[in-house]
């Protein structure tokens, strides 16, 4: 089946894509409410995009990360109580 522009096709852009994200993700954190742990970033066939990040769900990961590492996110990207989702409070409490 042809590529169309409702179809999605996902990508891995390699390690250079990972640090910019890193990057923006560090950039983009918000005192308070945190850093986003997943995006999504659309490209469409006529070159524009569209961005959504999600501050709130559980990322889909391949090799989830240990619990630490979500402890250490959390210290260096704080969140208030209520912006702290279920998933996140489970894994980093002490």
């Amino acid at each position: 089946m042809p590529a169309s522009a409702t179809q999605a096709i996902p990508v891995y852009a390699g390690d250079d894509a990972d640090r910019a994200f890193e990057a923006l993700r560090a950039r983009t954190a918000q005192p308070g409410k945190g850093a986003w742990y997943s995006a999504h970033f659309i490209v469409f066939a006529n070159g524009k995009f569209d961005v959504r990040f999600d501050y709130e769900g559980k990322p889909n990961f391949s090799d989830e990360p240990a619990a630490e590492w979500f402890a250490d996110d959390l210290k260096a990207f704080p969140r208030e109580p209520a912006n702290v989702p279920a998933w996140l409070a489970k894994l980093t409490r002490p």
